[in-house]
Order: C-alpha cells, then sequence, then structure tokens
C-alpha cells in the first residue's frame, strides 16, 4: 500500500483565498434540518467552505493523494467506512488522520458509517469538524452538493422585465419607460407568465442562465398611470412563476428611422452574461406596435430552432436557389 505524503496535492494555507467561503455554522444552520446533520463536537471549529463540491475520499484513504482536494467537504459513506474497517488499526489511524493533517474543512459519516471515538478525539484535536447523517450517502452528496452550488454560483442582476413565453424566457431590457413592464402585462394577459419586473436576479447554472424575482418585489409590477399592482393576486398562481432560464434578450429601443436593422433575422448577434453567450435582438418601438405578438412569434421560432429547425436559413437556401436557376435559365436564352 501507498504511503501517505503530506502536502501531495499543493498548499492547504490556499484553500480559502481566492474564493468566497461559507462558514461551517452557517452550512450546519442551512442543512441540518434536511439532510439529518449532528456535530461531533461542540462548539464547531471555525472553518470554512468553498465552492469545491462535496468529495468522497476513497481514493485518498487508498493511499493516492495526488489529486487530493483539501479545499472540499469530505463524505465519508458505506464503502468508504467498510475500507477502513478492513484495515489493520494502525493503517486505519493513518488514512484517517491523513485526512485531518491536510486540514480539510469538515468530514461527513453518513448512514450507516459512524466515527469511533479516537476519530472523534482526534478530530477535536485538529480542530477539524465531524459530522454524522442518517441520511445514505448518496443522498446527502445529492444535497449538500446542490446546496453548495446554489450558494456559490455566479450571480448578477439587471434592469429588466422576465417573462416565460411559450416555455421560452425572454428578458426585456431598455431605459425606463420604453414598455417593458407594459409587454409583460399583455403577456400575462394572454396566459404566459411573469418571473420578475423592474429587477431580474440572474444565476449561472452550467452553461444556462436563470433568472430570478427579487424577495422583497416579488411579482409586483408598476403600470405607470396605474401603480404597483401584485399580478399573482390579480391573475392567478398560473400567470407568475418564482425562476426561468433566460433563453433570448430582447432590447426595447425608441424607432429611429435612420437607424440600421436587421430585417432578415440572419444576422444574429449574441450579448454575455456571466460568460454564457444568448441571443440578443433589438426590437424599435413605435406607437401602435405589438411587441408581445412579436415577443410571441419569437419564441415559438426559438422553439422551432430547438429542434433543429429554421425558417429563416430554409428561405434563405430556397432564395438563392431560385437565384441561381433563374440566373442558369437566362444564360441558356
Amino acid at each position: 500500500m501507498p504511503s501517505f505524503r503530506k502536502k501531495a496535492g499543493g498548499t492547504a494555507q490556499r484553500r480559502y483565498s481566492d474564493e468566497p467561503a461559507l462558514s461551517l455554522k452557517r452550512f450546519y444552520d442551512d442543512l441540518r434540518r434536511e439532510c439529518l446533520l449532528t456535530p461531533c463536537m461542540q462548539p464547531i471549529p471555525d472553518a470554512a467552505l468553498t465552492g469545491r463540491p462535496v468529495h468522497r475520499p476513497g481514493l485518498a484513504l487508498a493511499g493516492f493523494v495526488k489529486y487530493f482536494p483539501r479545499e472540499s467537504l469530505q463524505l465519508i459513506g458505506e464503502i468508504e467506512f467498510a475500507y477502513l474497517c478492513n484495515l489493520s488499526t494502525s493503517r486505519r489511524r493513518q488514512a484517517f488522520e491523513y485526512l485531518l493533517s491536510e486540514r480539510v474543512p469538515a468530514v461527513v459519516f453518513a448512514h450507516p458509517a459512524e466515527p469511533e471515538p479516537w476519530m472523534v478525539a482526534s478530530a477535536a484535536k485538529k480542530k477539524v469538524a465531524l459530522f454524522t447523517t442518517r441520511l445514505p450517502a448518496e443522498a446527502f452528496y445529492e444535497i449538500a452538493g446542490t446546496h453548495l452550488h446554489d450558494v456559490f454560483a455566479e450571480r448578477t442582476s439587471v434592469h429588466g422585465t422576465l417573462v416565460l413565453v411559450h416555455g421560452v424566457g425572454i428578458l426585456y431590457v431598455g431605459k425606463s419607460g420604453i414598455g417593458k413592464s407594459e409587454c409583460a402585462l399583455d403577456l400575462v394577459c394572454k396566459g404566459h407568465a411573469l418571473v420578475s419586473d423592474d429587477v431580474v436576479h440572474i444565476v449561472r447554472t452550467g452553461d444556462c442562465l436563470v433568472g430570478e424575482c427579487n424577495e422583497i418585489l416579488g411579482h409586483h409590477m408598476e403600470i405607470r398611470g396605474i401603480g404597483i399592482v401584485n399580478v399573482k393576486e390579480l391573475c392567478g398562481m398560473r400567470s407568475v412563476r418564482p425562476r426561468a432560464r433566460i433563453d433570448v434578450q430582447m432590447e426595447l429601443v425608441e424607432w429611429n428611422r435612420a437607424e440600421y436593422l436587421d430585417r432578415s433575422g440572419l444576422d444574429e448577434k449574441k450579448v454575455t452574461i456571466l460568460g454564457v453567450p444568448i441571443p440578443h435582438l433589438c426590437i424599435p418601438v413605435s406607437p401602435g406596435k405589438n411587441i408581445s405578438a412579436i415577443s410571441e412569434i419569437l419564441a415559438l421560432r426559438m422553439e422551432l430552432s430547438r429542434n433543429g429547425k429554421s425558417t429563416i436559413k430554409e428561405f434563405d437556401k430556397k432564395l438563392i436557389l431560385h437565384m441561381k436557376n433563374s440566373a442558369a435559365a437566362r444564360g441558356r436564352e
């Protein structure tokens, strides 16, 4: 069996220097009921978690420590604990104390694994938090991993309105008073769902952007001339959503005859939010223009695109083919 080497994966001192941190006490308070967590020592040692995922240290316990992620919360489940129990007393102590020597933020024993008294004493001496959970390792891994991902996800806020139209999340932006809220209200009256008005909180989830409503504003909306209305109370539960994926950004601008705007739809522009590019459309607003109807057509077109069908490109190919055939016919004359 390979020997355990300290500092094999880098320096533990750098674990929190470049990333935001979540205190273990806050982590415990957030998940103690959902994950049925019990601390093995009080008070909980002062340490922090970063955005790294939960790690199951099976390879590290077996001696392979080259890529050991010491910044992560360590999870010992039934398999890891069975392996430890299969070792001699000295090797079991050596394997477990390697985790503690790397100053990991905490170690969680998932059901049915239970830390031995000497493990608790050793962890208390090293000031490494130990927890037990009555959940199996797989269930705890999913819940805790999702929680950490949500806490450390990249976030930003924009001034705009987010509406779910035919399953497509449209983020409306533009200067104040351009008509974003009125467009959203028209869409809600047509059966679509409001996510947020005025302030949209955006969270990056993998390669997707998810928009959420402001906790204080909720699903209230300001309609100039009327005032503030509660869309959820007026139009019912089906008229709102707490969050939705952002698929496209629609910028509403004042009509300017001199300004060039793409009229074919082939010149697709994109805007990058939190490092994720999404389609961007610039829609001129003028009296009598039905932005909500345009939004519905846009949503339906994007649904076709998701299924690999582009009416714009098909029309473009058809037009080019017609021009080539016409040119060839004129050449034969």
